[in-house]
């Protein structure tokens, strides 16, 4: 396989390059995850489009990433929802944190999950993924923080089934901030 580019490529061209890879993942039996930075900020219909040929050439997730963290929760449910009801794909949101709504874009797209799942019929096997740090440590303002998007998804009621040891969370936040030197904020919370 071979793929040249030169300068920006088109929308078709861009389209091609992610399928071909795809294509040869699949031959190879690899694990594949399409991811398309500034997702929310992207055309809704070349979203959709990137989203539907991932599916289509085996991608097994997609990743949508709100590079800048610019985008409000509000257009997070919507998109997830959307996307949710017209595709059969797994979904993993990766939130920056530059608008400090990082765990509220969670909490969102967890409730649209939240609302697809009890609509449907059988127990679907399609799953929901969110990047999420220790105390919410990552480059420039940060990503989510694991705890504050637990916390925050369970206070609003909604059922989640995570694989992580509750117990252990309070133990693991206080050594992540002192082994990084950044404190934990004072309601607990990043």
């Amino acid at each position: 396989m071979q793929i040249q580019t030169v300068g920006i490529l088109s929308p078709g061209d861009m389209g091609q390059a992610i399928a071909a890879v795809l294509n040869q993942n699949g031959l190879n039996g690899l694990y594949a995850v399409s991811d398309f930075q500034d997702a929310f900020n992207a055309d809704h219909s070349f979203l959709f489009e990137m989203i539907q040929m991932s599916e289509e050439t085996g991608a097994d997730r997609v990743r949508l990433c709100d590079t800048v963290g610019r985008t409000d929760p509000f257009v997070i449910f919507d998109i997830m929802a959307d996307i949710l009801n017209n595709s059969a794909i797994d979904i993993e949101l990766h939130p920056h944190n530059d608008l400090n709504m990082a765990v509220a874009n969670c909490v969102a797209a967890v409730k649209a999950f939240d609302i697809w799942y009890q609509d449907q019929q059988e127990t679907p096997s399609r799953k929901l993924y969110l990047t999420s740090t220790v105390n919410g440590i990552g480059e420039r303002a940060g990503n989510t923080d694991l705890l504050a998007t637990l916390v925050g998804a369970l206070k609003v009621g909604l059922r989640i089934d995570v694989s992580v040891q509750e117990s252990k969370l309070a133990s693991i936040c206080d050594y992540v901030s002192q082994a990084s030197s950044r404190p934990i904020a004072i309601n607990g919370l990043n």
